[in-house]
């Protein structure tokens, strides 16, 4: 029985890049008949490390290039291969299938810490129609994720780069997530909209209690919320 696109499951949930190759140059085997959400899915699933990159980009190469497959879903992918890290990925499927700008992918590179691919993202941003103004949304602020894995790094490429905050709450927000308080003292230093007595006293109630702010830092994130509460109110 010849082997069918339903062959490329197999090969990526086990996943086999010899098994990929195989199908697609020795065997000849079409991929057109994968669903649209396979390659998200498949990106996702792949295990990550520098190695498994690589093969992961070899076999997506493969099952686009060679064994015609067309149909996906190329914002899911996108998504995916941008929460993996890896730049190359992106660049590949965004060749392949460009897709509208959105904050998610900034939101995403944030999370994840990669510098490269972080940048190449806000510049790729830029060079678009709708620019910076695609962040934030119901993804919220980029600065959140960096903040609350205490990259600053990160933080600063966003801050060059000129990314709006995308919240009016960001500090309270990076209180409630668990960001450290040396992040904190970073995020006010560089103007972060602190958020209301309301929602900053929310935030830092919901810490759980082995990770709760001492008394004067608490008196600190209070004392910033009612000046920026009165801020705004003037």
């Amino acid at each position: 029985m010849p082997f069918t696109h339903t062959a490329y499951l197999y090969a990526f949930e086990v996943p086999c890049l010899p098994m990929v190759r195989w199908l697609a140059v020795e065997a000849g085997v079409s991929a057109a008949g994968l669903g649209l959400r396979f390659l998200g899915q498949a990106i996702a699933f792949w295990p990550s490390n520098t190695a498994a990159d690589r093969d992961l980009l070899e076999a997506v190469q493969l099952l686009v290039g060679t064994a015609g497959y067309r149909g996906w879903d190329a914002d899911e992918a996108a998504c995916a291969a941008v929460a993996r890290g890896s730049l190359p990925l992106v660049q590949y499927l965004l060749q392949q299938k460009p897709v509208q700008p959105h904050g998610k992918f900034v939101h995403l590179a944030a999370k994840v810490g990669c510098e490269d691919l972080l940048d190449w993202l806000l510049e790729w941003l830029v060079e678009q129609p709708v620019g910076l103004d695609s962040l934030g949304g119901p993804d919220g602020s980029p600065y959140i994720p960096a903040a609350v894995n205490g990259d600053r790094d990160t933080l600063t490429a966003l801050r060059q780069v000129g990314v709006p905050w995308c919240s009016q709450d960001v500090v309270a927000c990076a209180v409630k997530s668990g960001c450290g308080l040396p992040v904190l003292r970073w995020l006010v230093q560089e103007g972060a909209p602190v958020g209301s007595r309301r929602e900053m006293a929310h935030a830092i109630a919901c810490k759980p209690e082995e990770d709760r702010v001492d008394s004067e830092t608490e008196g600190w994130l209070l004392s910033l919320a009612a000046a920026y509460e009165a801020g705004m109110a003037s």
